[in-house]
Parts: structure tokens; sequence; C-alpha cells
């Protein structure tokens, strides 16, 4: 951005590596202030995911790497957050479970005797057992999103599920008493009511009691955006920012894409648009 105002740099697309270790943090320069108590703080240990689900936006499109931040400076927002005994920490990385320095993050919660609430957004296929060793005492609550259990859609948004290996984990999780929650997309490419229903069904019948889900917006710059034509998408803007969210495609009318919503308001009537 400074490059872009300050300097004649033409135009066209513009890169530039960005040294993390050298990107302050927003807590402890008091950027974000914090008080006593804090109901809630976002935070990030890295930033990009290494998966090429083409609807998200969270990858790194032009040089495809995850961005680490310093231990260092992960450590001493910890211990901040322990300060001011944040009651809920949303850990915003977009797969926690990933890198070399993810188990060592959880390893300092706990040596701290951290008792916030973490929220990880967790890839289920890379649950190990030094991982969920690792939570063992801290207050955590996992959030897996799988997005959908059928074949023909998994393959089409390249989510790329390990399904029997997801299950195996469920087990585990399970059997430890974790607390988690699965995530599902409604509105995919090849995706109708009945799908939606069973990809439900079936994770009921594997004990998960906590699903959501969430409607499918198509994000400028990700490969499925690119797509909607061929998939016939209809967009309408929805929800405080007024996304375009996909209400209709070759596979769901709108009508369908209604049942689907109020399904998903059954699951979980906060859910958002």
């Amino acid at each position: 951005m400074l490059d872009i105002l300050t300097k004649d740099v033409g135009e066209g697309v513009i890169l530039r590596q960005v040294d993390f270790s050298l990107l302050p943090s927003p807590y402890l320069t008091n950027t974000l202030t914090l008080i006593k108590n804090i109901s809630k703080v976002r935070w990030e240990t890295k930033r990009g995911c290494p998966f090429k689900c083409n609807f998200c936006a969270h990858r790194d499109l032009a040089l495809k790497k995850v961005k680490y931040h310093t231990l260092n400076k992960v450590f001493q927002e910890l211990a901040l957050f322990k300060k001011f005994n944040a009651q809920k920490i949303n850990i915003l990385d977009p797969v926690f479970n990933i890198g070399k320095d993810y188990i060592e993050v959880l390893k300092e919660a706990k040596r701290i005797s951290l008792s916030s609430l973490l929220s990880l957004q967790v890839r289920p296929e890379l649950v190990t057992d030094e991982f969920l060793d690792a939570i063992e005492g801290l207050n955590v609550f996992l959030e897996f999103g799988i997005q959908t259990l059928d074949e023909q859609e998994n393959k089409a948004i390249k989510r790329g599920n390990n399904f029997s290996k997801i299950f195996e984990n469920f087990k585990k999780v399970q059997e430890r008493s974790i607390p988690y929650e699965v995530s599902l997309i409604y509105g995919l490419p090849y995706q109708t009511v009945s799908s939606f229903s069973q990809s439900i069904e079936q994770l009921r019948s594997l004990g998960c009691t906590s699903i959501t889900a969430f409607p499918l917006m198509l994000l400028k710059g990700t490969e499925l955006y690119e797509l909607k034509h061929h998939f016939n998408f209809k967009e309408v803007p929805m929800g405080k920012y007024n996304i375009p969210t996909a209400v209709e495609s070759n596979s769901f009318t709108e009508k369908e894409w209604q049942q689907m919503y109020e399904i998903a308001l059954q699951l979980n009537p906060n859910n958002r648009i």
C-alpha cells in the first residue's frame, strides 16, 4: 500500500514479500486495547492455507504459502490474554493443526495455565494423538469444517476429504469427550436438498451432536467464483455485508435452496447468513 501511494509503480499486479517476523502485534502495541475479563479476542498464529478448496479465500494465490508468526510474539500475546483473563480466544488460523509450531503453542498455553476457551479451526484428517494429548487439560472447542460428505460435491469443490480418516478421528475426539462442532456448506455444485440432508444424517449417525451449516458465498478471487457460469449459479446479496450468496444452480432451484436454508436454521437457529 505504501508503494502504491508513494511511488510510481505503474499498472498491474504488485507483488511484495512480507516478512511476518517484522509485523507488529496489534495487542502488544496496544493498537487493539484489552480490558480485564474481556469476553472475546480474535487471534492468529499463522495466515494462509496449503489446501486447494476452490471456494475459499484463505489461500495465498500468488505464492501458495502459509506464513507463520514468530513463537516469541505468539507466546507474548498468550501471556497478555492470560493477564487480562480473556474469556474466549477465537483463533483465526484457517487450519490450526498444520506446521511445526501448533503443538508448541498448546504446550505454552498449558504451561501458563491458560483458562480461556480456545476455539480452534481444525482439519479432522490431521488430528493426531500428539495433538489430542496437547489439548488435554485445556479449555478447547474444535471446529471441523467438512463442508460435505457427498463424494461428487467433495470433488467439485476440491475439498479432498479423507472420509475414513475423518470418521476414525471423530471417534477419538468423542472418546476423550472433547467438545467439537462440524460445519457444512449448502448451495454447493451438484448439491440437492437430498444430498445435503444425507450429509447431516450421516454425521448424526457418527455421533456428531453439534452440526451447523452455512450458505455458499462466491468470493472474488476464488476458483469457484470463476466457474459460477459453468454451474449456472444465481447470486443474491445477503447478510450484513451484502455478500453474494449462491441461491440457485444446475442442481437446485431457489425454492430448494430455501429448503436447505430452513434445514440449516433447524440445526442452529443462530446461524448467520
